[in-house]
């Protein structure tokens, strides 16, 4: 199974917990968790298509990851941001900090995996 098909299953799922392990079910900030949770559909969706070989699967792919990645940016910076400004301290901030971090990457490189199975293949 390549990479950005089994990682879209496996942050589809944990997205989602993560988040509700996060900030409880509370859910006082709804746009949050709601985010992370449409990220997870749209993951998991993307990678039930992939594997069931759907025509319009590798689009909906690309759409999945880059949501995800524009989600994740604003949030990884700014914590990264206030954690170097010494705005925020502690071990959790840092734990978050390193998650968000490794999130980014992965959604990063399967988005660029995704994107790459839209070119055209060339002529030899």
């Amino acid at each position: 199974m390549r990479f950005e098909i089994a990682s879209a299953f496996v942050l589809g799922a944990a997205l989602p917990i993560l988040e509700t392990v996060r900030r409880g079910l509370g859910f006082e900030n709804v746009t949050t968790v709601v985010e992370d949770y449409l990220a997870g559909l749209l993951l998991l969706g993307a990678a039930w298509a992939s594997l069931r070989g759907w025509r319009a699967a590798p689009v909906f792919l690309v759409v999945a990851w880059a949501l995800l990645a524009g989600g994740l940016f604003p949030s990884f910076f700014g914590h990264l941001e206030s954690l170097l400004r010494n705005e925020t301290a502690g071990s959790r901030e840092v734990t978050i900090v390193a998650v968000k971090g490794v999130l980014y990457v992965v959604s990063l490189v399967s988005l660029a995996l995704a994107s790459r199975r839209l070119l055209p293949a060339k002529a030899a």
